[in-house]
């Protein structure tokens, strides 16, 4: 796992800048550092063997009109620790020249196949297998990858750079927009850092839609003007000569026909071989590999499977956060299922103030402005596992969106039922899933969620604007361009697997992805999510509904049949649904010291979608009437002013 950065169309490349953006990247890389500078009549790779205190020395100054692209690599070793592994990497006739933040899970199969067409391979790291591939089957190469990337691809003869994404976008990818040269980076300070970006700026719809919808930006966007991603599953195709404009060469594969006819039986049969044979490969790994543990479907799933997959040659080790209070608390559910494998549990236990003390460092490694507190437990889990030594981590990403583990996918089978007349079935599918479904300390019912899907998407967002008017939310300014803010939810309402298609893609998944990725990251650990390959993927999609939430109300029905024999039953049985859950409020109280400070630093910000004087009225209210500084809403509003302060934006 690494961190890269790039630079094209520049009239001559500082170097000491570019080395200095490339450094933001540390924690994302902190093994080695690489960077090789391309011209017009080829190619040059910069010393990477000098000590860190050198490195900008090595490419400083003003490096000449020659010198039109620069492409840069922080490593975090994980296959091939040796320096064979290097990147930037190139092809033995210098045709290609590769910058790579992933891993490729099936590196071993693919270079074998690619031997037998003659590829001679220099060494045993799974980058080189990248490489080689994309020489020999171009774009096509990327389907037959079973990994998580970020990268990009100089080609020296076309003179075009190629920026590709892996279809869940695990991996970040960000770049450049407007005048200027283009730039892309594994997140959005190299871009800052360089100076490259055309003004300093938050996007003000991106930002009015995280205050009101608490939405975050979609695949193709950013919290920054003039800084967007390349989306999920594409492949961009630019010229080095005029790469202002991209060529799309792929999208992420889209949904297929239903298996309308596939008995559960048959279905949970080939999930189950498709997802042990994901976990093998997800194994593949020469540094301490370990998983997160949380104690329920998913994360059982894989703890049990690596057991069965590598026996006792695996050090079993088990991470995991368990809160203080004692209604989303899983403890017993993890000890069971660390027992059954013999695994080493380890648990952290997080301390009232230490959200607050921790939350700076927070807002600066997540890159963007976050949600809530939740984020802080998966930040604490991988500090955890990574001050033990292990480097890589198993999570359960993925199965909630793709098979239907969420409360609401009940709500759109009713609804569903309902719309085609039969009532009946729909009143029984309704009565068993309000005795198995629940989310610990929710008040809210299952029939809401019917009454809300089964509403226009019109009602939904005029309820949506009644909350936010109710919400004490006077600090928050109208944009400019009167343009209402619209939850992306009210997109797509056709039944469980569009909504499986819509959690995986647009909502749900992308940010649980990000915060998987900046959380890993921030402690130099890789993080890999086995349910997420394009077969798993395309599988779970094809479900007919019936599938994934079955009449008497069971979330993620074939997965839990998938699972019987690895996962203990009374595991299996669950239906509650708990997740990173922190105690908010008792966070949140702690966090008044902070609040002021970030107050008094955002009142000299400009051009926000923040009223900052309002906003301190509202809180200095709060604590009249003896309420914690802040709640969810206020905590979006001060995470967004913080995040501005700390990174000058305006």
């Amino acid at each position: 796992m690494c961190g890269i950065f790039g630079v094209v169309g520049a009239g001559g490349i500082d170097g000491r800048r570019f080395v200095d953006a490339l450094n933001t990247l540390e924690r994302r890389g902190p093994d080695d550092t690489g960077v090789a500078l391309l011209g017009l009549d080829g190619a040059r790779l910069a010393s990477v063997e000098a000590p860190p205190d050198r490195r900008a020395a090595l490419v400083a100054g003003n490096l000449g009109d020659r010198w039109t692209t620069a492409i840069g690599f922080r490593r975090l070793s994980i296959i091939d620790l040796s320096s064979a592994g290097h990147q930037p990497m190139a092809t033995s006739d210098k045709r290609y020249w590769m910058v790579y933040n992933g891993e490729l899970y099936n590196y071993v199969e693919l270079r074998a196949e690619l031997e037998q067409t003659g590829r001679r391979f220099a060494t045993s790291s799974d980058s080189e297998v990248v490489l080689q591939a994309y020489a020999h089957w171009g774009e096509a190469c990327f389907e037959r990858f079973v990994g998580m990337w970020a990268l990009a691809i100089v080609d020296t003869y076309r003179r075009v750079l190629m920026l590709s994404r892996d279809p869940f976008g695990i991996k970040p990818l960000y770049v450049s927009t407007g005048s200027g040269p283009l730039m892309f980076a594994s997140d959005i300070r190299p871009l800052l850092s360089f100076g490259g970006v055309n003004s300093r700026r938050i996007d003000a719809e991106v930002a009015h839609r995280y205050l009101v919808c608490s939405a975050m930006p979609g695949d193709d966007s950013s919290f920054v003007a003039g800084v967007c991603q390349i989306a999920a599953g594409s492949t961009i195709e630019y010229s080095l000569d005029r790469p202002g404009d991209g060529r799309t060469l792929l999208t992420r594969p889209s949904l297929p026909m239903p298996a309308e006819h596939l008995s559960a039986s048959d279905a949970a049969e080939q999930l189950r071989s498709m997802f042990l044979d994901s976990v093998r490969l997800h194994l593949r790994s020469d540094v301490p590999v370990g998983a997160a543990l949380s104690g329920g479907i998913d994360s059982s799933g894989i703890v049990t499977a690596m057991r069965r997959i590598a026996g006792d040659q695996l050090d079993l080790r088990t991470f995991s956060y368990s809160a203080d209070l004692e209604v989303i608390d899983e403890s017993a559910f993890k000890q069971l299922v660390a027992g059954q494998v013999g695994a080493l549990h380890h648990v952290v236990r997080i301390g009232k103030g230490d959200f607050a003390c921790d939350l700076d460092r927070l807002i600066e490694c997540q890159c963007e402005p976050f949600r809530g507190p939740s984020v802080y437990a998966q930040y604490r889990v991988f500090q955890l596992a990574r001050e033990s030594g292990v480097i890589v981590m198993l999570d359960g990403q993925g199965a909630d969106e793709l098979f239907g583990g969420y409360i609401p996918f009940v709500a759109l089978r009713v609804v569903a039922l309902l719309r085609q007349g039969r009532v009946l079935k729909a009143t029984r599918l309704l009565r068993g899933a309000r005795r198995v479904c629940s989310t610990p300390g929710s008040k809210i019912p299952l029939e809401f969620y019917v009454a809300n899907r089964l509403a226009p998407s019109r009602v939904e967002d005029m309820a949506r604007r009644r909350r936010h008017a109710t919400a004490d939310a006077r600090w928050l300014l109208p944009m400019d361009s009167g343009t209402e803010a619209r939850s992306p939810r009210s997109a797509l309402r056709q039944g469980v697997r569009g909504e499986a298609e819509l959690e995986t893609w647009t909502t749900s998944l992308p940010e649980l992805l990000r915060y998987e990725d900046r959380n890993s990251m921030a402690h130099s650990l890789e993080s890999r999510v086995p349910f997420l390959t394009r077969q798993l993927a395309l599988f779970a999609l094809s479900l007919p509904d019936h599938l994934l939430v079955d009449d008497g109300g069971r979330t993620k029905a074939v997965l839990r049949d998938a699972l019987v024999g690895l996962v203990p039953q009374v595991v299996l049985d669950r239906r509650e649904k708990v997740g990173f859950q922190p105690p908010d409020a008792s966070w949140f109280e702690a966090c008044d010291s902070w609040t002021e400070h970030a107050l008094d630093a955002g009142s000299r910000l400009t051009g926000l979608p923040i009223d900052v004087s309002a906003l301190s009225v509202t809180v200095k209210e709060r604590h009249r009437a003896g309420q914690p500084a802040l709640d969810g809403h206020l905590f979006r509003a001060l995470c967004l002013l913080r995040w501005a302060t700390l990174n000058n934006l305006t």
